[in-house]
């Protein structure tokens, strides 16, 4: 019986070219398999100033007390303080709520000097979706 002559496809054989295939899926997946570089370790004082934004998801930092969220204006005395923008980031693959970031935001109104806030607008980012723009108007109680 003769030897059956390899077919040819131009200048390569089929065999030739099932090799060539196979050696370009092995490198595309070793490409795509490879593990990212690990994080930096922060510097002390870094870790100290993390914020509870930061955290992880599930964990809530402790309120500030004495922080009040208000839905009008008080009728004892208060001093406005102004309306500040905050913008919060939650990793994961939802839009976080107000009641995801209240602990931040009565953290950061106790900072700017006040002791309660008006939320006057709150809004998803338009581009990044796990961030929720939130505008309040500081006030402090008297």
């Amino acid at each position: 019986m003769p030897l059956r002559k390899p077919r040819r496809f131009g200048s390569l054989t089929c065999v030739e070219i099932k090799k060539s295939i196979i050696v370009a899926l092995l490198l595309s997946v070793a490409g795509c398999s490879g593990t990212p570089p690990a994080p930096e370790p922060a510097p002390q004082s870094a870790l100290a100033a993390t914020t509870a934004s930061a955290a992880t998801p599930g964990t809530r930092a402790p309120q500030p007390v004495g922080v009040q969220v208000l839905t009008s204006y008080p009728t004892a005395e208060y001093d406005n303080l102004g309306i500040v923008d905050y913008s919060f980031f939650r990793p994961g693959l939802r839009t976080p709520s107000i009641s995801d970031v209240m602990p931040d935001l009565k953290g950061k109104v106790q900072d700017f000097g006040g002791n309660a806030f008006i939320v006057r607008h709150r809004v998803p980012d338009h581009v990044d979706k796990r961030t929720l723009r939130v505008t309040v108007e500081v006030l402090k109680l008297k």
